[in-house]
């Protein structure tokens, strides 16, 4: 293990953010786990999505809400809740990205009754590299640090 410098890591998960609007939430509760594709926005490391409260994810994240996305090689772990539905949130530049980003969605389901908003605050993030050998590079969102292991 290597200690590394938590700013450059940072700095390209918030880009991958960036280029992938659509990453896939996993949720879990009562042992069983389910995934699905989400489209997302994010401030910072601060991922958003929306759902409705007739859906299976939003019973999984109430009754556990630890919950993962992941896209490609990068998986981030952390924690869910509710905010409410669009319109009521205090920083409402979470809602002017999502209706630029998603304007289909937003509008398809953005204003349904149980629609919600849900804020992600990521823990521990974990991004699979190969170079000469393969190793992973993990940011400890919650601690502020960041580290490389080798695969083995």
């Amino acid at each position: 293990m290597a200690v590394i410098a938590y700013e450059p890591l940072e700095k390209e998960i918030i880009a991958a953010l960036e280029k992938n609007a659509l990453w896939v939430l996993s949720t879990a509760s009562g042992g069983y786990v389910t995934s699905r594709t989400m489209s997302i926005v994010h401030i910072g490391l601060t991922v958003y999505f929306q759902s409705n409260q007739c859906y299976t994810k939003h019973a999984q994240i109430t009754a556990n809400p630890r919950a993962a996305l992941c896209y490609g090689s990068i998986s981030i772990e952390g924690g869910v809740k509710a905010l409410g539905p669009w319109g009521t949130m205090a920083d409402s530049r979470v809602e002017a990205l999502y209706r630029t980003r998603h304007p289909g969605p937003f509008e398809a389901y953005g204003h349904l009754a149980g629609q919600t908003v849900y804020e992600f605050t990521p823990t521990l993030v974990k991004l699979w590299k190969y170079e000469k050998t393969p190793f992973r590079e993990i940011l400890h969102a919650d601690a502020g640090t960041a580290e490389r292991l080798a695969f083995m």
